[in-house]
């Protein structure tokens, strides 16, 4: 595979993992949530966007990686932990 064939892949999963990720705007914690209790360990609001955006590039990495290996397990398992 031409390196930039791969490259385009990788753009492919990062934007598949995108879409994925934005689904999660349907499950948004209600108002409730603010009211609770949270122990002193609880981060702060912020700072989900930059780890949950980090996390779910390496979901991307890993899914490219995966798809330029010939195992097809692990391409099934990387399908059915994204949705």
């Amino acid at each position: 595979m031409s390196a930039n064939r791969s490259y385009f892949m990788l753009l492919v999963f990062v934007t598949l993992v995108s879409v994925v990720a934005m689904s999660g705007v349907l499950f948004q914690p209600a108002e409730w949530y603010e009211h609770l209790d949270k122990p002193l360990w609880t981060p702060p609001n912020w700072l989900f966007l930059p780890v949950w955006s980090a996390l779910y590039l390496m979901i991307a990495i890993a899914g490219w990686l995966i798809f330029l290996n010939d195992n097809r397990s692990l391409k099934v398992l990387w399908v059915c932990q994204l949705f």
